[in-house]
């Protein structure tokens, strides 16, 4: 706000100054990675020992923006299983609650997508 006072914006000015670069952060914001609708890991998690898979159905950030007559979106689903990156590394695919779909290595004997 100082450096807004500086340009010598005061009052309305300067309301509407934020206001355009509040917009702007929240349409940058919203333009990132598509959006996560729904995720589902087969295991139930990090769970090591059993081969899962995570299933991920996602719609573009920008099918939001328009309204229920204009929607024209596809969701888009992919399916990412459990894999051994090599023999004692295994790649194990799970769904955080925030962030969506993830993938965690985990340093154990590995075989066929499981931990021995």
């Amino acid at each position: 706000m100082r450096m807004l006072l500086n340009f010598g914006l005061v009052g309305s000015d300067m309301k509407r100054l934020v206001m355009i670069v509040f917009l702007f952060d929240s349409f940058l914001a919203q333009a990132k990675a598509p959006s996560v609708m729904r995720c589902q890991d087969s295991d139930g998690g990090l769970e090591p020992k059993v081969k899962g898979r995570v299933m991920a159905t996602t719609l573009p950030q920008t099918c939001f923006q328009k309204s229920e007559k204009e929607k024209s979106c596809t969701e888009m689903t992919s399916t990412n299983p459990d894999y051994c990156k090599d023999e004692n590394t295994l790649m194990e695919q799970y769904c955080d609650p925030n962030s969506g779909p993830q993938e965690k290595a985990i340093t154990c004997p590995c075989q066929k997508g499981v931990c021995l």
